[in-house]
């Protein structure tokens, strides 16, 4: 009998920031908003602006300054708009901890007050890259990072995906080490398809975002998780052993997934949008009612080679055989 699990890719918007540099050069603001209507923010949902600040609110000078100033925003919008600050916070290469900080407190906007706070936030704006920590290079988890990629890409088609493999489903020193490396190399977000959290605690430890797998990891990391591809495996089992109780089990392939339930998305952390809730919940759907597969063409490997026709959708059995990464993935399939 084969068992197998059915790999979805998690549609998530990436929060990627629209860097704005104002005119007189003193301020940078960065828009992490992912929606343009502003009717859904409300008391219980607000919208969040974010300060950086040279200085501190009590310097009676241009920090002060900032801060009336931020304090009319919230008297303005009332419950609507909730705003952090950060004070004190050199320029230079320091910043990009707070820009970070900010981001994963739910920042919608980042108002950054100084000149020197630019080139940080500006990186922040565009950096694209997420990190994958891989067990083994084998069709399932092959297809597993594709997925997850194209997912990716649907709403930032210049996201990549950096894999570094571990060559073991439940290693936590190793998954660590690579999930760390990942972290050295620039990534923003984390994901992975181990069986420990372990990456999610490096990405929390580094005030990043993180994907999980295999079940609700989320307690690990709470602040850093997004959500999970989780496996719901006991109706399975007792379908299994209710054929072999009264005599009808028999060898058989058995593929499961969204629709019947087998494939189940964890709970969205709090730092996810209802806006990419919504996007997310409404690919799901689509997924369960059979309109759509991450795997209809056309698809593009690595190389740039088409791999799957435009209007082809491969078949399970054809998914089994998966040994190359498609476009923006960075790492070798082969290990």
């Amino acid at each position: 009998m084969t068992k197998t699990k059915q790999f979805v890719g998690i549609f998530f918007a990436l929060t990627m920031v629209v860097a704005l540099v104002a005119a007189c050069g003193s301020t940078t603001t960065a828009n992490t908003s992912t929606t343009s209507s502003g009717s859904q923010w409300t008391t219980s949902h607000p919208f969040t602006a974010g300060f950086i600040y040279v200085g501190a609110p009590s310097d009676a000078g241009w920090t002060h300054a900032h801060d009336v100033g931020r304090l009319q925003v919230a008297s303005y919008f009332g419950g609507r708009v909730k705003t952090l600050f950060k004070e004190d916070v050199p320029e230079g290469p320091q910043c990009s901890q707070v820009i970070t900080e900010l981001v994963n407190e739910g920042a919608n906007i980042i108002f950054a007050t100084s000149f020197g706070y630019q080139p940080e936030l500006l990186a922040a704006a565009t950096n694209n890259k997420i990190g994958f920590v891989a067990p083994y290079p084998i069709p399932e988890v092959i297809r597993e990072v594709d997925a997850f990629t194209m997912g990716a890409q649907l709403t930032n088609p210049k996201a990549t995906v950096q894999v570094v493999w571990t060559n073991t489903w439940f290693g936590p020193a190793t998954e660590r080490q690579a999930a760390e490396s990942l972290v050295a190399a620039g990534v923003s977000v984390l994901a992975d398809g181990q069986d420990s959290p372990t990456t999610g605690q490096v990405a929390e430890a580094n005030s990043l975002k993180w994907t999980g797998y295999d079940s609700n990891q989320e307690s690990f990391a709470p602040k850093a998780w997004l959500t999970a591809t989780t496996y719901n495996w006991g109706p399975y089992y007792i379908n299994e052993v209710k054929a072999a109780m009264n005599g009808t089990w028999k060898s058989q392939f058995w593929y499961g997934g969204l629709a019947d339930g087998f494939v189940v998305m964890a709970p969205f952390g709090k730092s996810v949008s209802q806006a990419t809730r919504t996007a997310i919940l409404a690919k799901e759907q689509q997924i369960i009612k059979g309109t759509f597969d991450p795997f209809t063409g056309p698809i593009y490997d690595q190389s740039g080679k088409l791999v799957v026709a435009k209007g082809v959708t491969l078949s399970v059995m054809q998914k089994y055989s998966i040994t190359w990464f498609v476009k923006g993935v960075l790492g070798n399939p082969k290990g």
